[in-house]
């Protein structure tokens, strides 16, 4: 059905009415095959949402240690790709070691060396005490 060009305000609300009763019934028959879609839709924005999520955050991450995504390549082909505390390669992500004091970038280490000198640097004091009571 189509609207004439001089159709009365009484066709009109007739056109519309039943073009909102056809969209209607195609809704209900199709109600799985349209979820379908718009869950697709949905999944593909929340991937690539995602994605640059992670990169913003890196990124950031980056800058908050006076790093560019460049600089920090440079610092892992001059580290030869390991870390510059146990010299092992990297087989996940490095981290970014920095003083706490002053934000000063060390250098880049694997997240297990990073957990461990995190904890040292907090309590190193204790550490020593207990080194010096139980030497190796």
């Amino acid at each position: 059905m189509t609207l004439k060009k001089n159709a009365t305000e009484e066709d009109i609300l007739i056109f519309l009415n039943k073009k909102r009763l056809d969209n209607k019934r195609y809704c209900t028959i199709n109600r799985e095959k349209i979820n379908e879609k718009q869950r697709e839709k949905y999944r593909k924005a929340a991937d690539t949402d995602r994605e640059k999520g992670k990169i913003r955050d890196r990124n950031k991450n980056l800058r908050r240690r006076g790093l560019t995504p460049e600089t920090w390549v440079e610092k892992l082909q001059a580290q030869g790709f390991s870390c510059a505390c146990c010299k092992n390669k990297f087989i996940s992500l490095p981290q970014i070691d920095h003083n706490h004091i002053t934000g000063e970038t060390r250098c880049l280490i694997c997240p297990k060396c990073n957990l461990g000198l995190g904890h040292y640097e907090t309590s190193k004091e204790i550490f020593e005490e207990y080194l010096k009571l139980y030497p190796q």
